[in-house]
């Protein structure tokens, strides 16, 4: 009878160290997994950001920027995230009401995000685009996993094709 228990002892160590194994490789995948979704997200030529909005709460606060969004508003990681209204410290003044009414209303619907406004980085205008969606979280929080993208160029290639269509406009009268 001996032999039968040290036999079933040994094929349960033998099922656990299997199953640590496992257990092992699933975190090394997992790992990996996070570590190339972090450089691709650090990598990618638009920046990238994730807003949370906790239970009751009326304003998100960035909890995550990318290199390239950093580079794109000039703003400190350390500063933003302590506080939410500092997310759009780069907003142009003329833009700002406009572009913290338009986050505002998205916060309260939890409704996708889509806006262009310019923004003002160390001394110079500059346009950008940011679209982002929102997704329900186990806690009741909601997140914005989103992208913004210079569209300065854009911007200035729409108004010289509206300067020289005004043109043609007036030298045909």
């Amino acid at each position: 009878n001996a032999v039968g228990i040290l036999r079933d002892l040994s094929e349960r160590k033998r099922a656990e160290a299997a199953l640590l194994r496992k257990e092992e490789e699933l975190r090394s995948v997992r790992e990996q997994l996070e570590r190339t979704a972090f450089e691709v997200t650090e990598n990618i030529p638009v920046g990238t950001y994730t807003m949370v909005l906790p239970p009751g709460a009326a304003m998100a606060q960035i909890a995550f920027m990318s290199r390239r969004f950093v580079e794109l508003t000039g703003l400190d990681r350390e500063e933003t995230a302590g506080n939410p209204l500092q997310a759009f410290a780069c907003v142009h003044p003329h833009d700002y009401a406009a572009w913290i009414r338009l986050h505002a209303q998205v916060f309260a619907e939890k409704s996708p995000f889509f806006g262009e406004t310019r923004i003002v980085v160390g001394g110079e205008v500059r346009w950008i685009a940011a679209e982002s969606i929102p997704r329900a979280l186990p806690d009741g929080s909601t997140v914005w996993e989103g992208v913004l993208i210079d569209i300065t160029e854009r911007k200035r290639r729409e108004r010289e094709l509206e300067e020289a269509r005004e043109a043609l406009l007036a030298a045909k009268e």
